[in-house]
């Protein structure tokens, strides 16, 4: 399969979601970075927003993994206040031109290798990555180069761009949560079930959901999307606990 992005993924605006955090920032060098759960956790994740940046629900997934099961979550800012902006929706070359100049994998890998080697600092053994939208591709692509095993999972929710080629380089057990607005991602599973961690690896389609429901679009004041949208996060706790941590939560 040749990448695929979601229409949905410039087309959609976000809505305006009313959640106060729990958790604060901290300073990576000079990006700022959003931190919940247990300061001295052994197991961390590295959660990779969408193109719109550090939104609440962002930050609202972020503090329920850390609550769910005690994870140390850095969101880091990786945008770091240059977010897709909006007024462009619907304009496929102007998404491509903004990943160019802002949000490459060539411009994120400094700031991720960075945020390992603070969570390491603070005492983090290892940890998952969680990626929205953008944050999926650039997750699963990163894990193909960070080669010191400091990775353990990868979890995908309504992930753009997608290649079946991230998957051959991926060299951990992914989550992935497609929904109606993506791909047939069960070419991308099954090369991942062909790994020696396949029985590790979790597919779930959200065919009722669009692109964004869990992430900036998603309007959790609505009842039904607030459900979908913790089920989702929900998944995406238990992955991470059963392969980072090794038990159930």
């Amino acid at each position: 399969m040749a990448s695929t992005y979601s229409k949905a993924c410039c087309n959609t605006k976000p809505v305006t979601a009313d959640y106060t955090p729990v958790g604060s920032f901290d300073q990576i060098g000079d990006m700022r970075v959003y931190v919940t759960g247990p300061s001295n956790a052994k197991h961390a994740v590295i959660f990779a927003y969408d193109i719109l940046g550090m939104t609440p629900q962002a930050q609202q997934f972020a503090d329920r993994m850390a609550s769910k099961c005690g994870f140390k979550v850095a969101v880091p800012d990786l945008l770091q206040n240059h977010p897709f902006d909006m007024s462009l929706v619907g304009r496929r070359e102007e998404l491509f031109a903004w990943i160019q100049r802002v949000g490459s994998l060539e411009l994120m890998k400094g700031p991720l290798n960075n945020t390992i080697d603070w969570l390491r600092e603070g005492g983090a053994v290892d940890t998952g990555m969680v990626g929205l939208c953008w944050g999926a591709k650039i997750a699963v692509q990163f894990s193909a180069l960070e080669t010191s095993g400091f990775i353990k999972a990868i979890a995908q929710v309504h992930p753009s761009m997608v290649d079946d080629k991230d998957a051959e380089a991926c060299p951990v057990p992914n989550l992935l949560i497609p929904t109606k607005d993506e791909p047939d991602m069960l070419p991308y599973y099954e090369i991942l079930k062909s790994k020696s961690f396949g029985d590790q690896c979790e597919h779930y389609r959200f065919d009722g959901k669009f692109h964004g429901f869990a992430g900036a679009r998603g309007d959790y004041n609505d009842e039904l999307n607030r459900k979908r949208a913790t089920e989702a996060i929900d998944l995406t706790s238990s992955f991470l606990c059963k392969v980072v941590k090794g038990e159930s939560c």
